[in-house]
């Protein structure tokens, strides 16, 4: 037998002079929604997996993008 996660995840972060990030928990099936319905923050993802995800940028970086995202 294989175990199979019923959700899987993505994190992305966009450096530069405005930095952001996303990250989606997209049901491990089949489905015909768009992607960006499974969009939520890093923080809530970090919350759900228990990871630290950005834990190597400044702080005042991390809490900020970490905290809310933009579709």
């Amino acid at each position: 037998e294989v175990c199979v996660p019923n959700y899987i995840y993505k994190v992305i972060y966009r450096a530069g002079s405005k930095p952001a990030s996303i990250a989606f928990i997209i049901p491990n099936y089949r489905t015909e929604e768009s992607f960006v319905r499974y969009a939520v923050s890093v923080d809530t993802l970090e919350k759900e997996t228990g990871l630290n995800f950005f834990h190597e940028l400044p702080d005042h970086i991390e809490t900020k993008i970490e905290a809310s995202f933009n579709e």
